[in-house]
């Protein structure tokens, strides 16, 4: 196996990159010419296996090929010089790279509360309409639609108060959640049994 294999995505990437300069410091300050040339050979590797081929992967591979540029400089200050500066670099992208993320997730959540937001009134509305249809039926002759349609606005209610506790955050089903009917779609339901008592 070699040291690239388990390399996934850009925060694998940057991290095999910050190690790979972290060790190009070291042996910029040695005069010797083979370790530089084995390292700049690690760094081209790191340019050919590097992916997905996004923005801020190509990012890192210009890096990258900085610092194969910076090893071969004909002293030590210069060697140093051009490599702080693909290091300095490294540490802006990270820190650019983790603003957009944060804003793509802040961005996300908020599409997110707008769209269960949207779903919740849709639910209400239809339970409602579904409510008036249900109090202009007639009793005994439309008992049979009467049921389906209380059932109907019963998931109806409860996949809405799931929708409102996940838009609250609270992710867990609220009380009563499963149990017996509550509110206006149990009410027509009592209304009738209580019609059919003697």
């Amino acid at each position: 196996m070699s040291e690239w294999d388990e390399i996934q995505g850009f925060d694998d990437w940057r991290g095999k990159l910050d190690e790979l300069l972290s060790e190009a410091e070291t042996v910029a300050r040695d005069e010797a010419l083979e370790p530089r040339l084995a390292l700049n050979e690690r760094l081209k590797q790191f340019i050919l296996r590097s992916g997905p081929n996004t923005p801020d992967v190509m990012a890192l591979d210009k890096l990258a090929a900085d610092a194969r540029k910076a090893l071969m400089q004909d002293t030590v200050g210069r060697r140093l010089e051009a490599l702080a500066a693909s290091t300095g670099e490294l540490l802006r992208l990270t820190k650019q790279v983790q603003v957009a993320s944060t804003a793509n997730e802040t961005a996300a959540a908020s599409l997110r509360l707008e769209k269960s937001h949207q779903v919740v009134s849709s639910l209400t509305e239809s339970v409602r309409a579904l409510g008036e249809l249900r109090a202009v039926l007639k009793d005994g002759a439309d008992d049979a639609l009467v049921q389906n349609l209380e059932r109907v606005m019963g998931s109806i209610q409860r996949l809405r108060i799931a929708v409102e506790h996940s838009r609250s955050g609270s992710g867990r089903t609220p009380p009563g959640g499963g149990g017996p009917e509550t509110g206006p779609a149990a009410a027509p339901t009592a209304q009738r049994k209580g019609r059919a008592q003697p």
